[in-house]
């Protein structure tokens, strides 16, 4: 076992093989370059390994052995800074350097590792676990962080059961983690056994039902509107505590499906064993490489919300959440009761992670603190939002500004927060020009600037008109510096329909305005691309039409991001729009989505929740 259950039983033989009474604390090191392959090393005795004490104002160090139980503690700590109850063991990790990858994948499985700078340190935590009628304790401890990582305080509120910081382990901040380690821990159980006894419940008004919670989400989510991370943060964090509550494991954490490493879905949600919760019958795809995309990952977007210029919360919704949704299409993920599929909780704790690997890769990017309007102030009584809390039922609601940050409030955080850097899949295929990917006499152009067309299996790009005076402000917009968002400029996709043959999804569409025919390194696609379009956008045009971003019944909006006005238009009169198909590898042929007319308009000020 590639774990730490594997120290345990090394543990357990050392100790019990010396004594027959009750167990004494003891202590034992692991060195950063620990392999698992050799019993770990015994400091109990410690004239071996002296207390670590300094001067600092951080942790001023103590006796490894015996200062946990409240018997030895270095100067200026407090006697009464020790564990409410004994430890068996101490397990001490050299995390001064870098650790090897088997303490990683050991270390992650307990929630214990943290980060300092772009390094892992190992965390104060306790572990317990059952031997016999007794509990065998161990507290592992990382030497960085021991010596220097935490004040004397903060140290000691991260271990649970002791007596000066009153914490426990529901207010201990704790990692979610990738499904792949995920399922090789005992919350797997926990959480397989909740969500069979949720789906088993047909009871829609019961919080206990899986129905309730696929409810919440088709009434209140808001898709390509404001607040669209931060709401779906708040909407999976009550479910998790749902789930705390049902498995009778406070410390139970979501896991991830971190798809930009393994594509593929994880094959515990493939198995058709009838006792299997996590299955559903009828995916059209498990497979959802084509849906991803490294452009929200770029280092221009810097800003986070909706409405802002070169703003990260558009692009990732755009890709890589929409496509994983129409990707794996039915019968679920491709409409608003997606949280049927228990795949959309794991795709959405990716979601949540994503977002929090973006703000800590840093360089620029930036959120509105928690202090600013966006977060605090009182909005309208809306079907989302009532005053400053998220609606997420006539009983359920969580304040805003909780979801700023994981750690503060909602006592969560991932184990991995690095960015994604490569993608398994190609290069969109770009048409050869004209409207070769509509269906014949389909599409067609109008002085009024409308286009009327039919997508099917093929990509295509059509030519956009203009009017005089939008393309004149447009000009004069790029030659003032006036920025798309304040031009309120977006593409305008009216009169949208799913055929029958495109309603089992498993495709979608990334639109782009003006795209080279060959890729060019000067100017990348996402200076190109401006959304995305398939049955899960479509399934929500009904749904969000009463809100600001939908101002008619059936019309897709997409707001024309800042970077592709400056680096895609040159001459406003001559536009091109291009519908790049993009396919699961189980996808519909033939006409699938069918659109009335389409247009560029110009509407500023059409986002007013976007406050700062």
């Amino acid at each position: 076992m590639n774990n730490l259950k594997t120290i345990v039983l090394i543990l357990l033989v050392s100790i019990f093989s010396c004594t027959t009474s009750v167990l004494a604390t003891s202590a034992y090191f692991l060195p950063a370059n620990y392999d698992g392959s050799s019993a770990a090393a015994d400091v109990s005795n410690i004239t071996d390994y002296p207390p670590i004490c300094n001067s600092s104002d951080n942790l001023e160090g103590l006796d490894l052995v015996r200062a946990f139980t409240g018997a030895s503690t270095c100067p200026r700590l407090s006697a009464s800074q020790s564990l409410a109850s004994s430890v068996d063991v101490v397990l001490l990790v050299d995390d001064t350097q870098p650790i090897s990858s088997y303490l990683v994948s050991m270390l992650q499985i307990q929630n214990a590792l943290d980060s300092v700078g772009s390094r892992q340190i190992v965390k104060p935590t306790r572990i317990n676990f059952p031997v016999a009628s007794n509990t065998f304790s161990i507290l592992v401890v990382g030497e960085e962080a021991y010596r220097t990582g935490l004040s004397a305080e903060g140290w000691f509120s991260v271990i649970d059961g002791l007596s000066t910081a009153q914490s426990t382990s529901a207010n201990t901040v704790k990692n979610r983690i990738n499904w792949t380690t995920f399922k090789t821990t005992p919350q797997f159980a926990q959480y397989q056994s909740a969500v069979r006894t949720m789906r088993a419940n047909s009871d829609a008004t019961d919080p206990n039902s899986w129905l309730y919670w696929a409810n919440i989400h088709e009434s209140s989510c808001p898709h390509t509107a404001s607040y669209f991370l931060a709401w779906h943060r708040g909407y999976i964090y009550l479910f998790e505590k749902k789930i705390q509550e049902l498995s009778g494991n406070a410390n139970f954490r979501l896991p991830y499906w971190d798809y930009y490493s393994d594509p593929n879905m994880p094959s515990e949600f493939t198995d058709s064993s009838s006792s299997n919760p996590f299955y559903v019958a009828g995916r059209t795809n498990t497979n959802v490489r084509s849906a991803l995309s490294l452009s929200p990952f770029s280092n221009s977007l810097v800003n986070f919300q909706r409405g802002e210029t070169n703003a990260f919360e558009p692009p990732v919704e755009s890709r890589p959440h929409n496509p994983v949704h129409n990707i794996i299409g039915a019968p679920y993920m491709l409409g608003l009761q997606s949280p049927q599929d228990p795949i959309f909780w794991v795709h959405h704790a990716n979601i949540d992670r994503l977002w929090s690997a973006w703000l800590a890769a840093g360089n620029g990017r930036s959120m509105p603190p928690v202090t600013s309007a966006y977060w605090a102030s009182s909005l309208p009584n809306r079907r989302t939002y009532s005053g400053t809390n998220f609606k997420y039922g006539s009983s359920l609601t969580l304040a805003r500004n909780m979801t700023f940050d994981t750690r503060q409030s909602l006592k969560y955080d991932y184990d991995d927060k690095t960015m994604p850097t490569s993608i398994p899949s190609a290069a969109p295929v770009r048409p050869s020009g004209g409207s070769s990917g509509a269906s014949s006499g389909s599409s067609s152009g109008s002085a009024n600037g409308s286009t009327a067309m039919i997508l099917n299996e093929e990509s295509v790009t059509l030519p956009l008109p203009v009017s005089e005076l939008l393309a004149s402000n447009i000009t004069t917009a790029k030659q003032s510096g006036t920025t798309s968002n304040d031009l309120g400029l977006a593409l305008a996709i009216k009169g949208v329909e799913l055929t029958a043959n495109g309603r089992e999804a498993g495709f979608d569409y990334f639109v782009y305005l003006n795209l080279p025919t060959t890729s060019s390194s000067s100017i990348p696609e996402e200076n190109h691309f401006i959304g995305t379009i398939g049955p899960f956008e479509i399934a929500g045009l009904d749904h969000e039409h009463h809100s600001s971003e939908h101002s008619e019944h059936g019309t897709l909006k997409l707001p024309i991001p800042n970077q592709v006005l400056e680096f895609a238009i040159d001459d406003a009169r001559e536009i091109e729009i291009s519908f790049i198909r993009v396919n699961g590898d189980n996808s519909p042929s033939g006409e699938v989505i069918t659109i009335r007319e389409m247009e560029l308009v110009s509407e500023p000020n059409s986002e007013p929740l976007n406050i700062s």
